[in-house]
Order: structure tokens, then sequence, then C-alpha cells
């Protein structure tokens, strides 16, 4: 899963990222059944965040420029 860019505020100096998962799928290599588990479960990750003054970054995915 890959977010979309977004900004973050000049004095910011951490990054919480919270996940809400309702449903997984799960799935064993080499079979084509697969079981749904129904959630919900909450993740959140708290993360020093640094800010880059660069708008030139690449694609951590593509390798391109992604940012103009």
């Amino acid at each position: 899963m890959v977010e979309p860019h977004f900004l973050v505020p000049a004095n910011v100096e951490t990054l919480t990222l919270t996940l809400n998962i309702g449903e997984m799928i799960v799935t064993q290599a080499g079979k084509s059944e697969s079981t749904t588990i129904t959630g919900p479960w909450h993740f959140s990750f708290t993360v020093p965040f640094h800010h880059e003054n660069n708008t030139h970054l690449p694609d951590p995915i593509h390798g391109d420029v992604s940012i103009k």
C-alpha cells in the first residue's frame, strides 16, 4: 500500500500512522482457497519525522521523480 504525498507542518518532529483494518483475507501459497477474518484491528505507530526540503525525491516504488 502506498499513500499519496502529504504536507507536514514545519514544527512537527514525530509522525503517527494509524491503520484501521476491518477485514483480512488470508491465503496460503499454492492453495486456491482463502479465509476471511473480520476485525476490527487498530494499529498505531509513532516514529521520528525528519523534514527534507527537497522537491525532487525519487518515488520509492518506481524510482522516478514523483514530486515536482
